[in-house]
């Protein structure tokens, strides 16, 4: 049997490997924006990502008050551009965002053309 390492090192390490790995450097992810939160400062704050299966962490060390208006706003999908890292207070990973973009654009764009399409089969649009 090995011998047992402290929860510490096991957090140590896996952030050391996370370390060693380019492609969790600059990483872009889309998802819904949930649980934000800020510090009373805003200095720094978070939110959970979403998709339909499943959720990471994100952490703002500078929360810019681009990206307050962003994660404040009625749009709720964003794409980020960050570093995986993990928090090794509780051992979990999280992205440490360095951007954040509106992403639901080209959604809301292509929803509207669907709409305008049926309510102009409908005739609504007919003088």
């Amino acid at each position: 049997m090995p011998k047992p390492i402290t929860v510490s090192q096991l957090n140590n390490y896996i952030d050391s490997v996370i370390k060693k790995k380019p492609e969790l450097y600059n990483v872009v992810v889309r998802g819904e924006v949930s649980g934000t939160w800020f510090a009373q400062n805003h200095a720094y704050g978070g939110f959970n990502l979403k998709d339909e299966n499943c959720v990471v962490k994100c952490f703002l060390g500078d929360c810019r008050q681009e990206f307050v208006d962003i994660l404040n706003s009625s749009e709720n999908e964003v794409i980020v551009t960050g570093n995986v890292s993990v928090y090794k207070k509780d051992g979990r990973f999280q992205i440490q965002v360095k951007n954040i973009e509106q992403g639901g654009e080209a959604d809301l764009a292509k929803a509207f053309e669907e709409l305008k399409a049926k309510l102009m089969k409908e005739g609504l649009f007919s003088p």
